[in-house]
């Protein structure tokens, strides 16, 4: 399964993972700075680089979770199921890349964090890659609780 990503579409979901507090100034500048920092990094082009980094980072599964209540007892309940549509796809990975880009500890400015793992997730190496893969062997560990899914005949 191939997922298609517009460069358009792209830089405004970031944006909008970047920071909550809707500082659009400062998302943008975090943004350009990384860009420059990945053109510098290598010779390829660096929209390439960030497309080919979601591509890497963006999970067939996702787990939900749900809260049963028994009596005293609050159980969590976890049912994976399928991420179908890509605009899901590529926003669960650019999630992935920019939580694990703050809570990385090597360099202090957030757009050096930013850039280093976009880097990193390209070459199938980061921190977001390993969670992608321990997401997918959890749910295919509970692939008995895939009876919810909606299977559709095409």
């Amino acid at each position: 399964m191939t997922i298609k990503i517009r460069n358009k579409n792209i830089k405004t979901r970031i944006y909008n993972t970047i920071l909550n507090s809707g500082q659009k100034e400062t998302k943008e500048k975090i943004f350009l700075k990384s860009q420059k920092k990945i053109q510098k990094m290598t010779t390829k082009n660096n929209s390439k680089i960030l497309k080919l980094a979601i591509k890497n980072t963006s999970p067939a599964f996702k787990i939900n979770k749900q809260k049963m209540k028994r009596r005293k007892k609050k159980a969590v309940k976890e049912i994976p199921y399928f991420i179908k549509n890509d605009f899901f796809r590529i926003n669960t990975a650019i999630k992935h890349i920019t939580l694990n880009s703050k809570s990385n500890s090597e360099f202090s400015n957030f757009y050096s964090k930013f850039s280093q793992e976009i880097m990193k997730s390209s070459r199938s190496k980061s921190e977001s890659i390993v969670q992608k893969t321990e997401i997918q062997k959890r749910a295919l560990l509970k692939k008995n609780l895939f009876f919810k899914f909606r299977w559709k005949k095409r």
